[in-house]
């Protein structure tokens, strides 16, 4: 009986090994596709900035323009 016991707790501490297994991978490759994404959205949100800036620059243009327009007229 006390034998039959011991290999029921070896079977289950094997199977909870292979299961925190996975579920370590399985974290693992959560973790990267999270890296993966950030990394996107932060290029995303560089792009976007860079047009932020380019609009800007070609307002101040505009806006210089405008002024000189003004001036001569």
């Amino acid at each position: 009986m006390q034998r039959e016991l011991s290999k029921s707790y070896e079977a289950s501490i094997k199977q909870l090994q292979r299961d925190l297994s996975e579920s370590k991978k399985e974290v693992t490759r959560v973790e990267s596709n999270m890296a993966d994404a950030l990394a996107a959205k932060n290029a995303e949100i560089e792009a976007v900035l860079s047009s932020v800036e380019a609009i800007k620059r070609q307002a101040a243009l505009s806006e210089g323009s405008l002024a000189s327009m003004q001036v001569l007229s």
